[in-house]
């Protein structure tokens, strides 16, 4: 970014607290897989209580940003660059609020594992992805890597039928009488999220696309058509 010296320091100051942002949501994710191998409730009320502080950063990063924009009124590449600053704090701070509404599911769900192991491997498979992706996600904007961001979309693809398996199994598993309503909710509620996650984390990596060459990826990508559960 070509400013004067203070502004220079501001900027980067900026990028610290999106770096710190960042790596405290991995940290989250990182360790909602291990609560949720593990059945650990603790640390699944500490992932819980730790988005408070995911909160507070992300409003921290978004008024250093917002006065940034206002004092040194940065123009062409340099403010599509702080505009993408702030959404991709605000991608975070929502993948942060999705791995908290899966850390209070999860915690309630542990049956699952026994009365439906298949639905448990999936999500299993889902949060490993999901945490794959956000670290791509990552690697493309921190390196402003445009052929790795690119991929990103396509990947996330693979959470999306994910989803769409765990839909069809609680369907199938409820209408058998294997598990009751509540337990099949459970499972599609935890999956959505996932799958949130994984489609937030694309979108992070479509900004970095824009950042560097004002190009919009997001509606480019073509899906392949959608079966309905009865057809998968």
């Amino acid at each position: 970014m070509k400013q004067s010296n203070p502004a220079a320091k501001e900027y980067d100051h900026i990028q610290t607290l999106l770096e710190r942002l960042s790596t405290n949501v991995r940290d989250q994710l990182r360790d909602l897989q291990k609560a949720a191998g593990d059945e650990n409730v603790a640390q699944l009320r500490q992932i819980v209580d730790r988005d408070r502080e995911i909160d507070a950063l992300e409003l921290d990063l978004n008024r250093q940003a917002r006065s940034f924009m206002e004092l040194r009124a940065p123009l062409g590449p340099d403010f599509r660059h702080i505009m993408k600053v702030l959404e991709i704090a605000s991608n975070l701070e929502r993948i942060g609020d999705c791995i908290e509404y899966v850390a209070r599911h999860i915690s309630q769900s542990f049956a699952l594992k026994s009365a439906m192991p298949e639905g448990w491997d999936l999500i299993a498979t889902m949060m490993s992805k999901c945490h794959e992706l956000l670290d791509l996600s990552h690697s493309a904007w921190k390196r402003t890597d445009v052929h790795l961001a690119e991929r990103l979309p396509r990947q996330d693809e693979e959470v999306d039928a994910l989803q769409k398996q765990a839909r069809k199994l609680m369907i199938d598993q409820v209408r058998s009488g294997k598990i009751d309503v509540q337990l099949g909710l459970e499972l599609v509620l935890i999956a959505n999220k996932l799958e949130s996650i994984a489609d937030i984390s694309s979108h992070i990596a479509e900004s970095v696309v824009f950042v560097v060459q004002a190009r919009q990826i997001r509606h480019e990508k073509r899906k392949s058509p959608l079966k309905e559960p009865s057809e998968v």
